[in-house]
């Protein structure tokens, strides 16, 4: 699909869905427990990951296959989770599937019972602590080769942690509309991004057009200087985790679009499967 045609079908909706999200966030940072009747999401984000590895190139291949090494790791951690910690075993898995994109990724939790009972304090900590351990460890070797050395002349290799922020989701409708959100942010920031990488813009212009949602403008920017394929270069970097299956021993199948436009109805069509078995 055309770019500028499918960011104009969406411009609005990316407005009003990146307020919805932000206000869910808010909403849910004051709530100790939640009900385990609906999806609990917790978009965690890397805490200066971007600056330190992503931001001065299209993409980062080492960073990102250890990012989804260190998910599949989260994921084998907590699969099994389901029903009350210590009562009988309760087939099901803990996830319903996993958004990675740049430095965030985002767990949307089944909305059936499982050991952490809706304690959105714990569950964040927990995903967090587990993704940042997970990360630093398997991102160790280059982070330390990009290292500053220390006083003493050494390099150390940089932790590399996240925070947590939980959200709120009624239904599963409301599921895929994040999974949209997230893509329509991406997308927008890939924009910005080859712009800046390519010298159209400086990274204050880059900045003030994405947050004006100035999504024509940008398009038209990226046309006009034939950066297309780089745009689209950080969009396959997009990946959509969905179990297998809804069991304790279902893999984490890592989906990644085809395109930089339409190509997450694909990836949602797949975790639509996914609920209907």
């Amino acid at each position: 699909m055309d770019l500028k045609a499918y960011f104009l079908e969406h411009e609005h909706e990316l407005v009003r869905l990146e307020q919805h999200f932000k206000a869910n966030e808010l909403a849910a940072l004051k709530l100790a427990e939640a009900s385990q009747k609906k999806y609990l999401c917790f978009r965690l984000d890397g805490i200066k990951a971007s600056k330190r590895f992503l931001k001065d190139s299209l993409s980062n291949k080492k960073f990102y296959d250890a990012l989804r090494l260190s998910i599949q790791g989260v994921y084998r951690l907590f699969r099994q989770c389901t029903g009350r910690e210590y009562g009988e075993r309760v087939e099901g898995n803990f996830f319903l599937c996993a958004i990675c994109v740049s430095d965030e990724v985002s767990f949307v939790l089944n909305s059936e019972p499982n050991h952490l009972e809706g304690r959105l304090f714990k569950t964040g900590t927990s995903l967090a602590g587990t993704l940042s351990g997970a990360m630093s460890l398997n991102y160790k070797i280059e982070s330390k080769r990009q290292a500053k050395v220390s006083s003493s002349g050494r390099q150390y290799p940089m932790v590399v942690a996240f925070d947590a922020r939980p959200l709120i989701l009624d239904d599963y409708a409301t599921v895929e509309t994040y999974i949209l959100s997230r893509w329509l942010l991406a997308g927008r920031n890939a924009l910005t991004k080859v712009l800046r990488l390519a010298g159209v813009l400086t990274g204050n212009e880059a900045h003030v057009l994405g947050e004006r949602n100035e999504l024509a403008r940008l398009c038209d920017l990226v046309a006009a200087h034939e950066l297309e394929a780089q745009y689209r270069e950080i969009m396959t970097e997009f990946t959509l985790f969905v179990p297998t299956a809804l069991t304790h021993e279902a893999s984490f199948q890592e989906l990644r679009p085809t395109d930089g436009t339409g190509g997450i109805a694909a990836l949602c069509e797949k975790l639509s499967l996914l609920k209907r078995t």
